[in-house]
């Protein structure tokens, strides 16, 4: 994977994560 690909990914799961409170989507 391109890593700026995945930082940009992960910011947008924290974020997600926050606005839903559904902190499970650690599975990478």
């Amino acid at each position: 994977y391109n890593i700026e690909y995945i930082e940009l990914l992960s910011d947008k799961l924290l974020d997600y994560e926050k606005e839903t409170g559904a902190f499970e989507i650690t599975e990478f």
